[in-house]
């Protein structure tokens, strides 16, 4: 059977021309070897063609998002929504997640309750703490479809900002999960000897 023209051809989902990627006759060949061909050559440049599309569509959302963010300090009107946000990241819930507590908060912080919005929406919150002598990170969170976008790093540069303007030498970061403490080590911080305790009043 004649194998189809190399060079030109089209993306059958956007109508599209564009040059075959110069691995798809390796992936071909590959396939036919094992007799695993059934597109043919033609069939999988199409397929690498939309597969190209789609990771360039995913750049463009993640740069837009980017464009578009803004982060701002937690007001009252946001404690729902924030809540709610909590629970979609999967956040370890606690007795302090409620409305209240979280308006009392926003109250006497002075600031330290961050939202990142996007795309007109809320997709990530950071919650810091100063006590005069050092500083504190707690639950950040990102909506689970906005991950891997930059968001949280803008977030903690923000609250590390803030802290630092109160006189902040070292800042604490809490997390309870391995993809917490990856992100963390993926900054400058360092993970400490310290051990927790916490008592909880109800």
């Amino acid at each position: 059977m004649a194998q189809p023209a190399r060079g030109p051809f089209p993306c059958a989902r956007h109508g599209l021309r564009r040059k075959c990627p110069p691995f798809a006759s390796r992936v071909r060949r590959s396939l036919a070897a094992t007799r695993l061909d059934p597109l043919g050559l033609a069939g999988w440049r199409v397929c690498l063609v939309n597969l190209g599309l789609v990771f360039a569509n995913r750049a463009a959302d993640d740069s837009t998002t980017m464009n578009d963010l803004r982060i701002r300090e937690g007001q009252h009107e946001d404690c729902d929504s924030v809540l709610a946000l909590w629970r979609l990241a999967g956040v370890r819930p606690s007795v302090t997640d409620t409305p209240e507590r979280l308006r009392l908060f926003i109250e006497k912080s002075g600031g330290l309750l961050l939202v990142a919005e996007a795309a007109g929406q809320r997709v990530g919150t950071l919650l810091g703490g100063w006590d005069q002598w050092r500083g504190h990170i707690y639950r950040l969170a990102v909506h689970p479809d906005y991950r891997r976008r930059g968001i949280a790093r803008a977030l903690v540069g923000e609250i590390e900002r803030r802290l630092r303007d109160r006189g902040a030498a070292r800042i604490y970061a809490l997390t309870y999960t391995e993809d917490g403490a990856a992100f963390w080590a993926s900054l400058p911080y360092e993970r400490t000897s310290d051990t927790a305790f916490v008592r909880t009043f109800r």
